[in-house]
């Protein structure tokens, strides 16, 4: 039995994957795989050239929503990792968070997720990822969630989540960002996608 539990372990390992309390993978065992992030290019959408603060990407959304005093989210034309179009975002003391479309998932799969950051300046920036999961009604059941500092340059943010509650359906990727300071920033080029299905015996 400890034999066994052994090449189980070593084979996971080997993998790059683990299970348990911590859960990795990485973006080639996504290779070949549905991106399930709908606008995940932040392309999409009109483009209002004249105010692009008045614009959002289709399907994205921002919480506090635009208007906050404080906070300016731009859907921006000069800076972007993949394409011509990113979110750009003005803020000092306030929080707010960056809300995709919602996509279905399995509740018995992993989920591997990432997206990139740009900070302005030679300063650092703590966010925390989120991937929740809802049911059918859109109630929430359970996140995974990922913190990690960005700075200035493109940064790739990932994680992988699994483990659902058995009625989940549908996730959506939140971007949190509670600054606290004079930040200007940039998020581009998302995607989500399932890495790995698990099998039970029920």
């Amino acid at each position: 039995m400890k034999l066994l539990w052994k090449l189980t372990a070593i084979a996971f390992i080997l993998s790059g994957c683990f299970f348990g309390s911590t859960l990795v993978f990485t973006e080639e065992d996504a290779s070949g795989r549905e991106n399930l992030v709908f606008n995940a290019d932040l392309e999409g959408g009109e483009f209002e050239n004249n105010r692009p603060e008045d614009s959002l990407p289709l399907g994205w959304m921002v919480m506090p929503l635009k208007g906050d005093k404080k906070t300016t989210i731009r859907w921006d034309n000069l800076e972007a990792h993949n394409g011509t179009r990113s979110i750009r975002v003005d803020t000092d003391d306030t929080n707010i968070s960056l809300i995709s479309e919602a996509f279905e998932i399995k509740p018995r799969s992993a989920y591997y997720t990432r997206f990139y950051m740009k900070l302005n300046g030679d300063d650092q920036l703590g966010i925390k990822a989120v991937l929740a999961a809802f049911d059918e009604h859109g109630q929430m059941l359970n996140e995974t969630r990922h913190r990690q500092t960005i700075a200035d340059g493109w940064t790739k943010v990932e994680f992988s989540a699994a483990f659902f509650k058995k009625n989940a359906k549908f996730a959506r990727i939140i971007v949190q960002i509670d600054t606290g300071r004079n930040y200007r920033l940039w998020i581009d080029d998302f995607a989500s996608y399932e890495v790995y299905r698990f099998t039970t015996t029920d």
